[in-house]
């Protein structure tokens, strides 16, 4: 049977209490300290402090997404769209793995470099124009150590598994 206007009428009178009302000045005083100290724990959240790191790397790449073949004044080739879709794909995976790179930049040899440094410690994850990723870990002046790694998730998992016992050692 349908409802009439009076009944919707009458319900809505009778609700009670509202799920929304206006808060005065002194609510606002209330909940203003405590938006505050949601506020200040945020700022100390590792996890936020990540997620800005990677704000900052993702607007790093869309800058390096738009340079031109010749970027380095030295006929350098500008990251192909696959190199960038790929570079985004490890991001997103290194964001999961809460491993923020220090830098994204253009590789001189055509493509991206996913740099990460720490203290004496540098890896990187290079994936070249054709698809091609080459990691690389060293210390200090010791000789690096540089492997192939595929485009397959597994592969790519491994590869950051890697970097992180490097910079963490």
């Amino acid at each position: 049977m349908p409802v009439s206007c009076q009944d919707i009428e009458q319900t809505r009178h009778h609700r009670y209490p509202p799920i929304c009302e206006n808060v005065g000045h002194d609510g606002t005083r209330y909940y203003g300290s405590a938006l505050d100290r949601i506020r200040a724990s945020t700022e100390r959240s590792i996890y936020w402090q990540i997620g800005q790191q990677f704000e900052e790397i993702d607007a790093e790449l869309d800058r390096v997404s738009r340079l031109q073949d010749g970027w380095d004044s030295y006929h350098a080739s500008a990251p192909s769209p696959g190199a960038i879709d790929l570079t985004k794909q490890l991001l997103r995976l290194l964001r999961a793995a809460m491993l923020p790179p220090d830098r994204v930049a253009p590789s001189a040899e055509g493509g991206v470099g996913i740099c990460f440094v720490d203290a004496d410690k540098y890896a990187d994850l290079e994936i070249f124009n054709d698809l091609e990723i080459l990691a690389t870990a060293y210390r200090g002046k010791s000789e690096p150590r540089i492997w192939e790694v595929s485009t397959a998730v597994g592969s790519l998992e491994d590869a950051i598994r890697r970097i992180r016992q490097h910079l963490n050692s």
